[in-house]
């Protein structure tokens, strides 16, 4: 059992990348620290804003957070790998410089997380009819299920979990504009799913987020890997080969 009145309390890791995010940064850095779980570490990597996004962020003087600004713009995704290297938590929660955790977000999915130790990735989707959660899903039936049963994975970072020893290993691909969900396929070769019903963040959708822009903004070869990995996570399913 995960609780503040634990000797063993879990360190979390939050991490926000920031692009102009002036208008709600302020509001999604308080719904991180004011959370009712406070053993928390937030990583806040800012994408080299235009506007006054970092100065906000440097306004927050508590010590658990770890802020940097890239001398770069890299990009959401090569941003994100980079703030997953600094993480020190035993599980990633995603959160947006635009989104707002929920009160007790942390602290209620946190105790689900630690009962299933086989589970490297946890997606909340509190509105699906198919399960009452929180359930286990075999990895291969949960890419079964991906691909012939509707399935589960999609949904924004905020409502996903990740254990950091895993994701540290398995980065998110940088290939592609949008790669929450060619990732999480990915993810699926060597973790079984975590399917939670209790929300984590209210996500908020602004037209700054790479996670409106579709896969027919990719590259053509990039659209083409796609398409190879789904044909070989096809192959998995049917045992008819094995990724290695």
């Amino acid at each position: 059992m995960c609780s503040e009145n634990n000797k063993e309390v879990l360190l979390v890791t939050v991490i926000m990348v920031t692009y102009n995010s002036s208008a709600y940064v302020r509001e999604a850095i308080d719904s991180v620290l004011l959370q009712s779980y406070s053993n928390i570490e937030l990583i806040i990597g800012d994408d080299v804003s235009t506007d006054d996004t970092w100065e906000i962020i440097q306004e927050f003087e508590d010590q658990r957070i770890r802020a940097y600004k890239n001398p770069i713009n890299l990009g959401e995704y090569p941003n994100r790998n980079k703030a997953i290297s600094l993480s020190k938590g035993e599980f990633i929660y995603f959160i947006d410089g635009d989104d707002l955790m929920l009160f007790r977000g942390i602290e209620d999915t946190l105790k689900d997380l630690v009962r299933f130790p086989k589970c490297e990735l946890a997606v909340v989707r509190p509105e699906n009819p198919k399960f009452i959660g929180p359930i286990e899903i075999d990895r291969l039936d949960a890419l079964n299920l991906e691909f012939f049963g509707g399935g589960v994975l999609d949904s924004s970072l905020a409502n996903n979990i990740f254990r950091t020893a895993f994701l540290k290993k398995n980065l998110f691909l940088v290939e592609y504009k949008n790669s929450d969900q060619y990732s999480r396929i990915l993810f699926l070769k060597s973790s079984n799913l975590l399917v939670l019903v209790t929300p984590i963040a209210i996500w908020r959708i602004t037209k700054n987020q790479d996670l409106k822009k579709s896969l027919l903004q990719d590259k053509p070869e990039n659209c083409s890997l796609f398409i190879k990995i789904t044909y070989l996570l096809l192959q998995n399913i049917l045992n008819l080969t094995k990724i290695g």
